[in-house]
């Protein structure tokens, strides 16, 4: 009976031991484990912030690209715009020294043929015309009606000077409102000059 007491004691004993030692294994498993998924987390969190630079790095180089498109993009219409005005000046500028040496010289003509009224009104006309072209060659737009007024004026003060007598009409579509539509000063009046 007493070895079978020892017996049980020392399988207890072996058990108990056996029971700590793999206690103490699986500790040491948990610590390798928990070491593991830290080294693994550490990993994740180091491409994860690799991820998110390499996001913000492209995304400021898009931003950059399309930013540098919409300015070439902006300096080209820019450029568009100032030829257009440019030539439309050049334009409205060799036309107007024609028509103002052909206006002086009928003021002249006018005085030297003895029609002293004549001449006075017609450079009344005449300034009050030059006027207003000094007066809009200075904006980029006006309202059509502003340009059709210093036509109008244009076109009679030509038919003043004139040696023959012509008639002159403007028509404007009935869906256009003079007043409200904008246009380049003195846009038409080259080619009505010319067409005179």
């Amino acid at each position: 009976m007493l070895n079978e007491s020892v017996i049980r004691s020392i399988e207890e004993m072996n058990t108990r031991y056996e029971s700590e030692r793999l206690k103490g294994e699986i500790t040491e498993l948990n610590a390798i484990n928990k070491e593991h998924e830290s080294h693994i987390e550490t990993i994740s969190l180091w491409i994860g912030i690799l991820i998110a630079i390499l996001v913000i790095v492209g995304g400021v180089f898009v931003f950059f690209l399309y930013r540098q498109r919409l300015m070439a993009r902006n300096k080209q219409l820019e450029f568009e715009k100032n030829q257009a005005e440019l030539k439309q000046r050049i334009l409205t500028a060799q036309m107007n020294p024609h028509f103002l040496f052909n206006s002086l010289n009928s003021i002249q003509r006018m005085y030297m043929e003895g029609n002293a009224t004549e001449a006075t009104d017609f450079t009344a006309n005449f300034g009050t015309l030059l006027r207003k072209v000094l007066q809009y060659s200075e904006l980029e737009l006006i309202s059509l009606s502003d340009d059709l007024e210093v036509l109008k004026m244009y076109l009679n003060l030509e038919k003043r000077r004139s040696d023959t007598d012509f008639q002159f009409e403007i028509i404007i579509d009935e869906t256009i409102d003079p007043s409200f539509v904008r246009v380049p000063p003195m846009i038409v009046q080259p080619f009505v000059e010319n067409a005179i």
